[in-house]
């Protein structure tokens, strides 16, 4: 009998991830910690000399933070330990941190703030606009929607499909107005009109959304903040009753916009 050679690789079905994780501000407090905010609500006016000068008032509200936890364990069977390769425990770890980061990604853009952290299309923006099949006009008027204070920082975020659709338009000169360059590094850096775009495949490409959901947004992620009461742990633990190794990780975090003046969101038109 000839053995069959198995390869020491496991091969998992791919995703994109971790783009967005790293673009948000974070901070580490216990839960129940709460960021002031505020608006500007001084005039100045021209008086004449000696004319009364009135105080204006400055509302001061506040963001509060709970703690949700978020959790992902998977398991090794006995049988499993004693027959499979170091290969396949190795796979069980990458795939639970992995799990954490993907939801901590989707609540961070789409989350309803119930048992999880608060997503950036839950805020409420600056300006909404709809969209079927985009042109050049209607990414003008993206740029134009985003206040001219939060421009330097702001990013467009959305499925790499439908950052394709719009490298297909082209301005009155014939010139594409979505850009891919690549650096010295080999990864791509994405750009509309300038904008740089981080791709994310938690929003709908503008081809499977129905209409009014959120394809894209125009937002300074350092605007949103992931509070990390807990950081994510991992543990690994024998189920006595089972035998089954547990690969197990816990991790207490809330989220939310602190500022959403400059947030902008992108809608999927109807027929």
């Amino acid at each position: 009998m000839i053995p069959v050679p198995v390869l020491n690789e496991i091969v998992e079905k791919m995703m994109k991830y971790g783009n967005i994780l790293p673009l948000v501000r974070h901070l580490n407090y216990p839960a129940g910690m709460t960021v002031p905010t505020s608006t500007l609500e001084a005039t100045a006016k021209w008086v004449d000399e000696g004319a009364t000068i009135a105080a204006d008032g400055k509302k001061t509200t506040s963001v509060a933070f709970a703690g949700y936890q978020l959790a992902a364990a998977v398991g090794l069977t006995f049988q499993a330990q004693i027959k499979s390769m170091a290969i396949f425990e190795q796979a069980l770890v990458q795939d639970v941190s992995k799990a954490m980061t993907l939801a901590l990604e989707e609540a961070i853009i789409s989350g309803d703030g119930t048992g999880k952290p608060t997503g950036i299309i839950k805020a409420t923006p600056a300006a909404k606009l709809t969209t079927k099949a985009p042109d050049y006009k209607f990414l003008i008027s993206i740029l134009k929607s985003i206040p001219s204070a939060y421009k330097s920082g702001s990013v467009l975020v959305m499925n790499e499909s439908t950052f394709l659709d719009f490298a297909g338009i082209t301005d009155t000169a014939g010139q594409p107005i979505a850009h891919v360059n690549y650096g010295i590094d080999g990864a791509p850096a994405a750009r509309i009109l300038g904008k740089p775009v981080v791709f994310t495949d938690f929003l709908p490409s503008l081809d499977t959304a129905e209409a009014g959901n959120t394809v894209a947004f125009a937002f300074d992620m350092s605007k949103y903040i992931l509070n990390v009461a807990y950081a994510m742990d991992l543990v690994s633990y024998v189920d006595n009753a089972t035998r089954n190794r547990i690969y197990q990780s816990i991790g207490l975090y809330d989220g939310k916009v602190v500022d959403a003046n400059g947030l902008v969101l992108i809608n999927k038109a109807g027929a």
